[in-house]
């Protein structure tokens, strides 16, 4: 993740300044640089054909632009990324994140909030390694969202940006009656990272986790 980048004056590149270097960044959130309104965040001077690739990453809220520059034979290529004003490339979006709070980035504000475009809207074959920067899994599936590939025929499940959203999961009781004041509810909920509640009556109680998931 790269946020907070900040220039007292003119210079290109506040979180990467790419000169002749191969760069890959994979699931990224770029956020809330500060600098001149000519710099921009991701910068590629590229005189003997170095190269740039993002991937799956997000590039918004930075009062400079998310992309600079391209000189020489070096290439910048995004794809499968939200980014700020918009950039060429396969499966990029321009649509505002809904990050839970994108003025803080250290305590995660910079997760994805519900309903944001960039929950499954990566691409999958991309993903590096099988945790996002909090330790969650990756490629954590909100059914009903995400794009096709054909072939195969499957649902990419990983999202934008350097947090994976990780899906609240229901659990829905029929109707039960019973004269016990202090009743059990006993049952078994598989998922590691989703918290669980139980509503009675329209009071809510937490529920006891008592074992693994």
């Amino acid at each position: 993740m790269f946020s907070g980048g900040t220039t007292a004056s003119a210079a290109n590149g506040l979180a990467i300044y790419n000169n002749n270097g191969v760069v890959d960044v994979t699931n990224s959130t770029f956020a809330n640089h500060l600098g001149d309104p000519t710099d921009s965040v991701v910068y590629s001077h590229m005189q003997y054909g170095g190269s740039t690739t993002i991937t799956n990453s997000i590039l918004w809220n930075d009062n400079v632009a998310e992309i600079g520059g391209v000189d020489g034979v070096g290439t910048v290529t995004v794809s499968y990324s939200d980014v700020q004003g918009g950039y060429t490339g396969t499966g990029n979006i321009n649509r505002d994140p809904l990050f839970v709070n994108a003025a803080d980035s250290q305590n995660g504000g910079l997760a994805l909030d519900i309903g944001s475009p960039c929950w499954d809207a990566g691409e999958d074959d991309n993903v590096i390694g099988s945790e996002d920067i909090t330790g969650a899994p990756r490629e954590v599936d909100v059914p009903g969202i995400g794009t096709v590939d054909v072939p195969p025929e499957e649902t990419d499940s990983v999202d934008m940006g350097a947090y994976e959203h990780q899906y609240e999961l229901q659990v829905t009781v029929d109707s039960l009656h019973t004269a016990d004041h202090t009743p059990e509810l006993i049952g078994t909920v598989t998922h590691p990272h989703a918290g669980v509640a139980v509503t009675v009556n329209g009071n809510q109680y937490l529920a006891a986790n008592n074992g693994d998931g």
